[in-house]
């Protein structure tokens, strides 16, 4: 097989261009270019048409196994010096801005997509991290995703190759048959990802949808796609100059799709509509007929697209969710220079480091000893730094009780998660998900302060039903439930606090864990999400409550928009009084309803309804006396559990005179 040289293609870079500025606007505003993530899409059909080429190279003088293998580690030697500069200065880089101003209650989650990002993971820890990636949980790294996708795809498209084309020269014949098997294969999973239900399932991920989005398996269709119409261009050369001009001016035009406002489709057919139309771009040359001066603008950003990319959602992340004290009309000023900064920082990164340690067929062995060093150097650099923040978020941000006396995510454990009174009157047990640890320290304040021991037990994501639930990692819930249950009914404590963040379960929508069904699946309708709860609740407490024991169902506690803090505005406001009083209000108030009615049947139930304590008139109170309520948006500080003692003290007071 004769070596085909990759030439350069101004169209090509214009394309890049245009993928990723729409990138960096969907990412500044969702809302508005709805459409812009497609630019991924894009880039994915680019990277299979410009890839192509050196992996063909891989099969050139080759002759024995040996000498395929030595070539395609050099292949592979290429790619790592060509991605890893880049991304190990902008994941250095944003690991210390991650810790200055990044959520202080996310540094874990933070960290962990980083380091995960290094591993070639990005798209797992998106997925874990972040979770469905149009409604996640804000991560200024969740935009590595598409990058580890591509470097995996890097790692296995040869292999196939390898595998079904042979390894002594093999004909363009069998490489496009080889091609086309993965495109139809890719695609039919990208489709229809519930026909592998069964293979997800088996490896514990209930949410297909948001895997399916990440997973390089229902994505390398499209960098089959590009590497098809690669061979077809060589087949066709001139092709671009025999299309009639205004069939070459349609993709052209469909391109503006990207960033037109307000537009939405279903994310499967948006990205069949915009890999066909990349695909036609690239083929017929099509962004050839544009006015030179834009060629040139968006030439200048292909250039430079990989490290635009990389340093856009750091500083996106800052502008829009930082813990930064942003009125909300600085906010919008700020995005704006983020935008700014992302091109003008982009550029930086593209000369000072993309350009500087490129590594091309001629230098790479005069060159590879300083460049593997330096590598390395990038490589190790943010690692520790992930590490470190990881670390200390372990250590140093939560102030629970149930949490220091590591009583959380751990199984259920009567003997070390029991607090205890001198008096011994009797047992209180609080379980649930992590709104019971959270939401422990009143409590425990209030039991013991009845002569009462006080026992917890929490997992989070497992709220304290009859029910699994889906994640980005398993947990067991189902066992730890029935270990709490199978001692309620034989133990039977006085009293048992069921404290769960049902908010989460019954909005699909948010992208965070959601309850099973009875097959394993996700429940993905609101509806179906709250009959199942409905149901559970109702099985949980006619279990209890029939053992003996009472119980008080602690209500979700209203989730305010924004509750967020930095160890940077730790230190700026060191020693001064803060006063924050109030934000916006998030209640469900249909589960409130719902609850109150199941409650009605169960007259040893009583309900606590948080709300009235921490809000009013729609605004919850976020900093009193100069001390934080809220740990963050889901969950109670310390102090603002302790809030909560003396109403159920008296609540308690109420409960147990009932009691035989």
């Amino acid at each position: 097989m004769t070596r085909i040289p990759n030439q350069y293609r101004k169209d090509i870079q214009v394309l890049r261009g245009v993928a990723v500025l729409s990138v960096v606007l969907f990412h500044a505003r969702e809302s508005f270019f709805s459409m812009g993530y497609l630019g991924v899409d894009v880039f994915f059909v680019i990277s299979g048409f410009v890839v192509t080429p050196l992996i063909i190279r891989i099969f050139d003088n080759t002759v024995s196994l040996r000498s395929i293998l030595r070539n395609l580690l050099a292949f592979y030697r290429r790619r790592f010096y060509r991605l890893a500069p880049a991304l190990g200065a902008v994941l250095s880089i944003s690991a210390i801005a991650i810790f200055l101003v990044g959520d202080l209650y996310d540094h874990e989650r933070f960290a962990k997509q980083g380091l995960a990002t290094l591993l070639l993971l990005g798209n797992i820890g998106a997925f874990r991290y972040s979770g469905n990636y149009f409604s996640p949980n804000p991560n200024p790294l969740v935009h590595t995703w598409s990058l580890s996708v591509e470097e995996q795809i890097y790692l296995i498209l040869p292999l196939i190759i390898i595998l079904a084309a042979g390894i002594k020269k093999p004909k363009v014949g069998k490489i496009l048959s080889a091609v086309y098997i993965v495109l139809i294969i890719s695609l039919v999973l990208f489709i229809s990802p519930q026909l592998f239900n069964f293979l997800y399932t088996h490896v514990g991920v209930h949410d297909t949808l948001a895997i399916n989005f990440y997973s390089p398996f229902s994505r390398i269709w499209q960098f089959c796609l590009g590497a098809i119409i690669y061979f077809f261009t060589k087949k066709q050369t001139g092709g671009s100059r025999r299309v009639f001009l205004p069939l070459r001016l349609l993709p052209t035009a469909s391109l503006v799709f990207l960033i037109i406002p307000y537009i939405s489709l279903d994310t499967r057919i948006s990205s069949i509509i915009a890999s066909a139309v990349a695909a036609f771009v690239i083929f017929y040359r099509s962004l050839e007929v544009l006015p030179t001066w834009i060629s040139d603008i968006l030439e200048w950003c292909g250039d430079r697209s990989y490290s635009i990319y990389l340093v856009h959602m750091p500083l996106i992340y800052i502008a829009k969710y930082s813990p930064l004290q942003f009125s909300e009309s600085n906010r919008k000023y700020a995005l704006v220079l983020a935008i700014v900064l992302s091109i003008f920082l982009g550029n930086i990164c593209f000369t000072k480091v993309e350009e500087r340690y490129r590594v091309t067929e001629e230098n790479v062995t005069k060159k590879s000893y300083r460049v593997r060093n330096l590598v390395l150097m990038f490589m190790v650099i943010p690692g520790l730094l992930f590490t470190s923040v990881a670390v200390a978020s372990n250590h140093n941000y939560d102030s629970h009780q149930v949490s220091l006396k590591a009583c959380v995510d751990t199984g259920f454990d009567p003997v070390k998660c029991l607090w205890r009174s001198p008096q011994n009157n009797g047992l209180i047990m609080v379980v649930g998900d992590s709104q019971a640890y959270s939401n422990a320290d009143g409590v425990i304040s209030a039991g013991n302060s009845l002569g009462f021991n006080v026992m917890a037990s929490s997992i989070s994501g497992c709220p304290f039903l009859d029910v699994q639930t889906s994640g980005e990692d398993f947990k067991n819930c189902k066992k730890w439930q029935d270990e709490v249950m199978q001692f309620v009914i034989t133990q039977k404590p006085d009293v048992v606090v069921i404290a769960n963040r049902t908010n989460g379960y019954l909005n699909p929508a948010r992208g965070w864990r959601m309850l099973l069904d009875d097959t394993g699946l996700a429940v993905s309708s609101r509806p179906k999400a709250l009959l199942i709860y409905q149901e559970s609740i109702k099985r949980v407490l006619g279990e209890i409550t029939e053992s003996g024991s009472r119980v008080i169902l602690f209500q979700n506690i209203p989730e305010p928009e924004a509750v967020r803090t930095s160890i940077l505005t730790k230190l700026l406001n060191r020693g001064k009084t803060i006063e924050l009083p109030m934000a916006s209000l998030s209640v469900d108030n249909e589960v409130v309803v719902s609850e109150e009615s199941i409650v009605r049947d169960f007259p040893a139930v009583q309900l606590l309804n948080p709300t009235d304590l921490l809000c009013r008139e729609n605004q919850c109170t976020i900093v009193e006396n100069g001390s934080e309520v809220y740990r963050d948006n889901w969950h109670l500080s310390e102090y603002g559990s302790q809030k909560f003692s003396p109403l159920i003290t008296n609540l308690l007071i109420g409960v147990l005179k009932h009691l035989p």
